[in-house]
């Protein structure tokens, strides 16, 4: 199982991008959803853990 995270400021496209994922990757699991770069980068630092594979975000972000 492949781990991602998905970060994005526009909540459309954030829960479209995940919907489609779930529905067509079967072998991708979306550990998070965050709406800014700052919220992600907390998120990777306190659940190393998790091993996430793949951090999907949008080049221009809020708070990075």
């Amino acid at each position: 199982m492949t781990k991602m995270i998905l970060v994005d400021d526009e909540k459309m496209i954030l829960n479209s991008l995940s919907k489609y994922i779930n529905g067509q990757l079967p072998d991708f699991e979306i550990c998070g959803l965050f709406y800014n770069g700052q919220e992600a980068l907390d998120f990777l630092q306190k659940n190393p853990s998790l091993g996430i594979d793949i951090v999907l975000t949008d080049i221009c972000m809020p708070k990075m």
